[in-house]
């Protein structure tokens, strides 16, 4: 078998030094009649394993090769990073070799690894099988520094982004775009099979002692496999559980020591002063922050809602610090923390439907505007549809729904004081219309020609649940004349109900059900149960069928092994629209990547995000509930 040249990437860890794009023949390695290790020959090995020993043997180290894979290899090649571990740090070469490598790591994060962390050199390789007069064959294949230079400055592949760095951007390949996608997915699959192999093993283990009653299946930390609500390992590429764990005081992102000093270059992440060496030990904050710099510097932006003053005390620096401030806003200036109100899962959260707040919620009463905002009646939008003469006067997009684009724009067209504080709860509900709006168009017109209401499924609903009724505002908002008509389902995971949301059994056996016809055009059912499991399949289980838009408000993606099965439905049903919003912007990018390239590259800001900003325990980034939007399997009607 003949064999030219092919190039490989070296990415040095001294960001003084270029990468570099270098050849390599691969019968230079491994000639084309001797074998290599373990007896393969050329086109039946990843020769650059042995390449590299030889360049370590002639450099006098003593390192083992190791490779990652940066993308698998599947219907297409797969890259891998190939590095040396166990170098001798006695020799200079291997103190060398010791030193972090921010960009191969930012390459890493790019492609959804937030765990990893390289040090020393770096070198990049490309594999894939290749039809030969002798038959497919696994080959070693060119790959360029051009391919992989914008991620090894920032992870974040986004073009607005990318931008910032470079004065000409350069189109980000397919692999690496879909590179998140895919490890995911290796991820889950890996989490199925554990899944399986562990419920196989507890069978095993109960077979053979049934009466030992402390004989647990799990992880040495207590974790399983289940879809419950599972913490992920802290990494800096995963803040989506982060962001929704605030604290009374702002900690250490390395040690998680208390701490009030900001990085001074990005000024969002928390470290520990001299002389602790946290800083240094977590240089992999490195890798991500002069991105992070580009996210802090639009809180000025994300701070502007064309509201009146009274939302400025809720985005300060003390609510980025502290939950104090919002609770003294509800309690003492507007006075709403009342039994009853809508307000009061805004305190103390949901947790799992066990606070103070959840315990009392009751989804079975219905409450008037009125006696859920607990505001002056002037304070609040009617309870009603808009009128027919602003509705034939008002702006329509391409379906005709009202182009509502603002805060302002929704006040005025609701006859709502600018000094009203509506939109602190009102998010929600416009934020499932800004989704209908945005990205509703081709789900919309398909519903309307088959004659039935579109079906949104919104999954992970939580402090919803304390305020269904709100919802009406979403059909309020749509046409009156029969046009449209929207079934909203809302599940909630079992574990997520508190005591009093236990609804009657529907007898189906698909868990608690309850249905609202909220308005003429909008009916809402509450479900119960785990989205795409074996418990309940999104086509038969939720509501009248399938959905056509799947919605989750604040989802962090990354956070809890639940959303994996409805990313993989989403993958698997590319004529379903999914749409997500995120706190902060990182999150956002990391669970929108999870979609691929044109997902992540959807990210925007929702311009019905909360005016409040919210604090975050060990980092500084803007953060607004229901702050960007994000949607995989986007479609629109000139397609």
């Amino acid at each position: 078998m003949k064999s030219t040249s092919i190039q490989y990437v070296i990415i040095p860890w001294d960001e003084s030094l270029p990468l570099e794009t270098r050849d390599i023949n691969p019968s230079s390695v491994l000639p084309d009649n001797s074998s290599g290790e373990n007896g393969y020959h050329l086109g039946e090995c990843d020769i650059f394993p042995m390449y590299l020993k030889q360049l370590l043997g002639r450099t006098g180290g003593d390192g083992v090769v190791e490779v990652l894979p940066l993308k698998r290899m599947g219907s297409s090649s797969g890259v891998y990073a190939y590095h040396y571990s166990a170098y001798a740090s006695n020799t200079e070469s291997g103190a060398r070799e010791q030193n972090p490598n921010t960009r191969a790591t930012r390459l890493a994060m790019a492609c959804g690894l937030h765990s990893c962390r390289f040090r020393g050199t770096v070198y990049i390789g490309r594999l894939g099988y290749v039809d030969t007069s002798v038959g497919r064959q696994l080959q070693n294949l060119s790959i360029s520094q051009d391919e992989i230079q914008g991620a090894c400055h920032s992870p974040d592949l986004r073009s607005c982004i990318q931008s910032q760095f470079f004065t000409v951007v350069n189109d980000v390949p397919d692999w690496l775009q879909n590179s998140a996608r895919s490890n995911y997915q290796d991820g889950e699959s890996l989490s199925a099979l554990a899944s399986v192999m562990m419920n196989h093993q507890t069978s095993e283990d109960s077979d053979d002692d049934d009466d030992d009653d402390d004989d647990e299946s799990c992880d040495d930390d207590g974790s399983t496999f289940s879809q419950s609500e599972k913490e992920i390992p802290h990494t800096e590429g995963n803040v989506a559980l982060q962001s929704s764990l605030p604290s009374s005081t702002t900690l250490c992102l390395q040690c998680r020591g208390p701490s009030k000093s900001l990085c001074p270059a990005c000024n969002s992440a928390y470290f520990c002063q001299e002389p602790r060496k946290c800083q240094t030990n977590g240089w992999s904050h490195q890798c991500i922050c002069p991105t992070w710099q580009i996210y802090t510097e639009r809180r000025e932006l994300l701070s502007k809602f064309g509201l009146d003053s009274w939302y400025l005390k809720l985005i300060g620096r003390d609510c980025q610090l502290s939950d104090k401030p919002y609770e003294d806003f509800l309690a003492e200036t507007l006075k709403v923390l009342k039994p009853g109100s809508w307000w009061a899962t805004e305190i103390d959260g949901w947790s799992a439907g066990q606070s103070g707040s959840a315990k009392r919620v009751d989804a079975s009463i219905r409450r008037s505007y009125e006696e859920g905002f607990s505001l002056d009646t002037h304070l609040i939008p009617v309870e009603h549809p808009v009128d027919d003469e602003r509705w034939l006067t008002w702006p329509k997009d391409e379906v005709g729904l009202l182009k509502i684009e603002s805060w302002e724009e929704y006040y005025s067209l609701r006859d709502i004081p600018l000094c009203s504080p509506v939109a602190l709860l009102c998010t929600f509900p416009l934020t499932i219309y800004r989704a209908i709006t945005q990205y509703g168009s081709v789900p919309l017109t398909v519903s309307k020609m088959l004659k039935r209401p579109m079906r949104i499924h919104v999954v992970g609903v939580e402090k919803e649940m304390n305020f269904l009724d709100l919802f009406k505002e979403v059909g309020f908002l749509l046409p009156q004349d029969g046009s449209v008509n929207i079934e909203l389902t809302f599940v909630v995971r079992p574990d997520m109900l508190p005591p009093k949301c236990k609804m009657p059994h529907s007898g189906s056996g698909r868990g608690y059900q309850m249905r609202l016809d909220l308005a003429s055009n909008l009916v809402l059912n509450v479900q119960s149960g785990v989205y795409g499991d074996n418990e309940l399949n999104p086509n038969f289980d939720c509501g009248s069928g399938p959905p056509d838009i799947i919605m989750g408000m604040n989802a962090g993606l990354y956070a809890y092994e639940s959303w994996r099965s409805v990313v993989s439905y989403l993958k698997n049903n590319p004529h379903v629209v999914g749409v997500f919003t995120d706190y902060n912007e990182h999150s956002g990018t990391n669970c929108a990547s999870l979609g691929g390239g044109k997902a992540r590259e959807s990210l925007c800001i929702n311009p019905f995000r909360q005016p409040r900003a919210m604090p975050v325990y060990c980092m500084n980034l803007p953060q607004f509930s229901n702050g960007f939007f994000y949607v995989y399997n986007e479609q629109t009607l000139d397609e």
